[in-house]
């Protein structure tokens, strides 16, 4: 541990001095670190079907197979750049997510209703090769999407993190 002195008189000017010397601070070395611990997190909470925190996503009610795993779009944008990644790097700040339409709907949940003309329709759900995987009609006027938070920070990433800001 580091112990600096300096005499109360002297107090305003040494906090404006690192004050200005963080404000000029580059961060893109650690910032590309954390980017790739967020991205690690993402991995390993696609890959066990669970929240940051480790609570399981619930089920799938209408096909068979991993949540958020039909087309890898949601992932990959997430973890590989791909369609709908949102991913800006600067030496002040990360910004990391999706900006597909159906991500925020997935990672916190909604609850749909649906216009009366769209219930009378069939909803058709494709699969990666484009082909018609199933067809489902919905009756109920809403329905509800759990949140399978996919995106999130814990305690021990963030500790992660500023074992990563201290260095």
């Amino acid at each position: 541990m580091a112990v600096v002195s300096v005499p109360l008189a002297d107090l305003p000017a040494w906090l404006e001095a690192r004050a200005k010397a963080l404000a000029a601070a580059d961060l893109t070395k650690p910032l590309k670190v954390i980017r790739l611990l967020l991205i690690s997190s993402t991995k390993s909470n696609f890959a066990g079907s669970h929240d940051p925190d480790g609570s399981a996503w619930a089920p799938l009610k209408w096909r068979k197979g991993q949540p958020l795993r039909d087309t890898g779009m949601l992932m990959a944008s997430l973890t590989a750049g791909g369609v709908g990644s949102i991913d800006e790097l600067t030496s002040r700040g990360l910004t990391y997510g999706s900006s597909l339409v159906y991500a925020a709907v997935q990672n916190y949940g909604a609850t749909i209703s649906l216009p009366e003309r769209r219930r009378d329709k069939p909803w058709v759900f494709k699969g990666r090769d484009g082909r018609t995987v199933f067809t489902r009609r919905l009756a109920a006027r809403t329905f509800t999407v759990p949140a399978r938070r996919f995106l999130g920070v814990t305690d021990a990433l963030r500790g992660r993190i500023n074992d990563v800001l201290r260095k």
